[in-house]
């Protein structure tokens, strides 16, 4: 019943994508807040979504289409208020290629496994029973589904502070995840994990841990993830030490199992906030393709992964410099937290040559189109600059 519900919804969300044609698109910032309300409501939100989120929640079952039903248990620490929402931990279980037995036992260990401050602590049970359970293709729409679940509740949420972590099978889940989605959290710890071929390019903005066992030699796990702190180490020094900031700990003495002593990740994540709106942008397409990071967004059937787009935003200048894009088209969405749009913006390429300058009008259907990419849990864009490959060069 919620599988054929998600479909339904699913249609009644992709029917809302109409043209503004008898009432201006355009509207100043002082209306922001009338249109946004609108939209949301009338246009973007249906009473249908709201009840499968219930539905999900009280069920402790979420529907993503192209994945078997994901079971989740959580638990509330503390009390949250409308000036300190809750933050939220969504905490990925071991396991992998064994049985059904085995992994409902590793996600029953990570329910209790860690224990937050303050906050909503989440842990899924995989939706598989394989090696590659947590980073298969709809394990990115999952985890969103996740954070709209509790957004959209009667919980009140800081969708600033929302934290990744994972042990074992879940840390490879942590290692793809944080790199494809590093905008959708505030910081992140991979324990015990092994990363693969993943690239680290894309951590530039998230604060990310990592722990492994100094003698936790299957898979090699101990010399990757050593090789990864080195790595991590580099990437901060050529950043002149403005991205990149990670902790990594080899614990002495130690294999796969750590004895708690990476439960020290919960008190270091839990400092950080979300950078919604980073001076800095590198997105290199991994495995699963996603179209959009940060204030960036492509259309993903022309996406392949290894294509790259590295922007510098200079806020206070209102500039953008795009210093590389792979695609045809690489639209930057923009806000008025990031720019003052009545203003001029100019975007330059590498050789800083102009190639736009002009006002950045606010519009309700690049507004309501940008709640469709984004799922209302990143920023909220009512404009949108289009560059074109051809004026990079």
């Amino acid at each position: 019943m919620l599988k054929i519900l998600y479909i339904i919804i699913y249609f009644l969300i992709a029917s809302t994508q109409i043209a503004y044609a008898e009432e201006s698109d355009v509207f100043a910032k002082d209306k922001y807040n009338d249109v946004i309300n609108d939209i949301f409501q009338n246009r973007y939100m249906h009473k249908e979504t709201l009840d499968m989120y219930a539905e999900f929640l009280k069920n402790k079952t979420i529907c993503v289409g192209g994945a078997p039903a994901v079971y989740f248990n959580y638990k509330v620490v503390g009390n949250a208020t409308k000036e300190k929402g809750y933050p939220i931990y969504i905490s990925l279980h071991g396991g992998g290629k064994t049985t059904k037995e085995e992994n409902d036992q590793q996600w029953q260990n990570q329910i209790d496994l860690y224990n937050i401050p303050f906050g909503i602590y989440i842990a899924p049970r995989a939706p598989w029973n394989d090696w590659d359970m947590w980073f298969k293709e709809p394990i990115d729409r999952i985890i969103e589904e996740f954070i709209k679940v509790f957004y959209y509740s009667k919980y009140t949420i800081d969708l600033n502070r929302i934290y990744l972590l994972g042990y074992s099978a879940g840390g490879d889940g942590v290692w793809r995840l944080a790199t494809r989605m590093p905008d959708a959290f505030a910081a992140a710890s991979m324990m015990a994990g092994h990363p693969g071929d993943v690239s680290l390019v894309n951590l530039y903005n998230l604060p990310f841990m990592i722990w492994v066992g100094e003698n936790d030699s299957a898979y090699h796990r101990n010399e990757e993830c050593a090789q990864r702190i080195q790595e991590l180490a580099q990437l901060r020094k050529r950043s002149n030490d403005q991205g990149y900031l990670f902790s990594g700990h080899i614990v002495q003495g130690k294999g796969h199992w750590m004895d708690h002593e990476d439960d020290a990740a919960l008190s270091w994540i839990s400092k950080f906030t979300r950078n919604l709106y980073p001076n800095h942008v590198i997105w290199r397409q991994e495995e699963v393709l996603r179209c959009h990071m940060y204030q960036l967004e492509v259309d993903i059937n022309k996406a392949q992964r290894g294509m790259e787009a590295i922007v510098d935003f200079d806020y206070a200048n209102n500039s953008i410099t795009v210093k590389k894009s792979d695609y045809d088209i690489l639209y930057i969405n923009i806000n008025d937290d990031m720019f003052d749009m009545d203003k001029n913006i100019k975007v330059f390429n590498q050789a800083r040559k102009i190639i736009f300058e002009g006002i950045v009008e606010r519009k309700k259907s690049q507004l309501l189109h940008s709640l469709h990419v984004y799922g209302g849990i990143y920023a909220k864009y009512p404009g949108q600059i289009a560059i074109h490959k051809k004026y990079l060069i």
